[in-house]
């Protein structure tokens, strides 16, 4: 999750990285934040409002089980193509 602190014009605005997973590869973790990123400015897709206070939000969950996120993974159309089917399978 990328979560911006601040505001316009606020000299100490700043974005924080905050991995999901500490035993996650940070260098495939960061290439998936990239290729998502990337895929949201080609798509023109609007990041919804902001969740300062996430528990108390109407935000789809995250997958509860490495099962559901594999699933979620491999029905991900931007995924499928980029890294690919091979690496998701693999």
């Amino acid at each position: 999750m990328v979560r911006v602190l601040g505001g316009g014009g606020d000299p100490v605005t700043r974005r924080e990285n905050r991995a999901g997973e500490p035993a996650a590869n940070p260098y495939r973790y960061m290439a998936s934040q990239i290729v998502a990123g990337l895929d949201g400015v080609d798509r023109a897709l609007d990041p919804g409002p902001s969740a300062d206070r996430p528990y108390q939000s109407d935000a789809p969950a995250v997958p509860h089980s490495l099962i559901e996120a594999l699933a979620a993974l491999r029905g991900n159309a931007c995924f499928q193509q980029h890294p690919g089917n091979f690496f998701i399978d693999y």
